[in-house]
């Protein structure tokens, strides 16, 4: 299946705080050229949120490139399947094999606005899903990040500052 037509299936309301991201995800969608190599100002993007449900601890990253401490994710690429770039990413970020079976719809979707000069993306259109996981140690990729840990959900809300991760920390808090 085309990603297009992955996005068409799985983007609905629900999944936004607002329709104006509905409705921008959509149009976005019939521009094409989806992925970075296509469109370097605008494409889209896989994060994950990694969550112990045990403990209720959240995995989240202190990005090198942002410098915000930020769930793990990163862009599509081509001929990959919104799956593939999920599992391609969990394995690159945090050297972890993951079942694909195990990975639930998405969450919530996202579009993050990027005010970078130096950079020429501009804005990410982000698919999120929620990792149920055990909470062991990772190996994190140092050369993406400057540190990662777990943390509880009132720790992770002192470190992070991006308003679409605050968002998905909220969505999480509302499941428990």
């Amino acid at each position: 299946m085309k990603l297009a037509d992955q996005l068409r299936k799985i983007v609905d309301p629900s999944l936004c705080d607002e329709e104006q991201v509905y409705l921008s995800f959509l149009r976005r969608i019939e521009q094409g050229n989806l992925i970075k190599d296509e469109n370097e100002k605008s494409h889209f993007c896989v994060y994950f949120l990694p969550y112990n449900p045990d403990t209720q601890k959240v995995f989240i990253t202190h990005h090198k490139k942002s410098d915000l401490w930020i769930s793990p994710g990163g862009h599509i690429e081509k001929g990959e399947t919104l799956l593939d770039t999920l599992v391609r990413e969990i394995r690159e970020e945090l050297d972890l094999d993951f079942d694909v079976g195990e990975i639930d719809a998405p969450f919530m979707i996202s579009i993050t606005e990027i005010d970078n000069p130096p950079q020429p993306c501009r804005a990410h259109y982000d698919i999120w899903y929620l990792i149920s996981t055990d909470g062991g140690d990772f190996n994190i990729d140092s050369q993406e990040f400057h540190e990662a840990r777990w943390v509880t959900l009132s720790q992770a809300r002192e470190l992070v500052t991006d308003p679409n991760n605050i968002k998905a920390l909220d969505l999480l808090e509302q499941q428990l």
